[in-house]
């Protein structure tokens, strides 16, 4: 719990939560990178002045235990946000091809999903869009409570495993890409991927990664479209490639 002293406010690493379970709507959420700050390597508690967080008018305004410190974006995520540049790229680049299809917007929501996919997929040592559970990308952004008119997911790189999986030819050591670069490539040179990845009908798309062992990348992206296409022109959306 972070503490306060006086005007000033005292955090401790281990108050520091993931954004995904800081959710309570009563916290004030503070990113480390507003304040100039790299808590994620402190090895004990900092000290910061109460006025100086945002969203805190003066000090003593807001009590500290409803002052929430949440760890700063990893590398991962970086990674991510990468790859929503690569494919907009892709989208600018080969506007002809896909009708002139707009840059696609960052969604948190969609890129949890498509996050715990890349994951799974790693811990139940699998490749596909369906997962060990029996559900696809429409129903796992389903649960989620996201809302869409036509989905599309883009899987790229395989756990690390010398076991066949699932859709895998036997004998042979599968693992992810080295980089990021390297994944949307891969994608572009595959028509089915190709085609979600230049959709004009998608608006939104979130990238999930995952680290295998030996510290290539595993991939997911999930695309959708949120805008009012008529339903006709969107069928082709409706497909689920890798």
């Amino acid at each position: 719990m972070i503490s306060s002293q006086g005007d000033d406010i005292i955090i401790r690493p281990e108050d520091m939560l993931p954004r995904a379970e800081a959710d309570d709507e009563s916290l004030i959420l503070i990113n480390p990178d507003d304040l100039g700050l790299s808590l994620a390597n402190e090895t004990g508690p900092v000290i910061i002045r109460m006025e100086d967080l945002p969203g805190v008018p003066y000090a003593g305004a807001v009590p500290a235990e409803l002052i929430q410190i949440i760890l700063p974006p990893g590398e991962l995520y970086h990674l991510e946000r990468r790859m929503l540049d690569l494919i907009n790229d892709d989208r600018a680049n080969h506007g002809a091809e896909s009708g002139g299809a707009m840059p696609l917007e960052w969604d948190d929501a969609v890129a949890a999903v498509a996050r715990a996919h890349s994951e799974d997929m790693i811990a139940q040592h699998y490749m596909h869009h369906v997962n060990r559970v029996g559900l696809g990308p429409e129903h796992r952004l389903r649960q989620a409570g996201i809302k869409y008119l036509a989905c599309g997911e883009n899987i790229a790189g395989s756990p690390t495993m010398q076991s066949p999986g699932e859709n895998l030819v036997s004998d042979q050591i599968y693992t992810g890409y080295p980089t990021v670069e390297q994944a949307e490539t891969g994608l572009m040179h595959s028509p089915g991927h190709r085609n979600n990845i230049l959709n004009r009908y998608f608006t939104h798309l979130g990238v999930g990664i995952a680290r295998n062992p030996d510290g290539t990348l595993v991939v997911t992206q999930n695309f959708i479209e949120r805008t009012g296409a008529p339903f006709g022109q969107l069928l082709d959306s409706m497909r689920h490639t890798h």
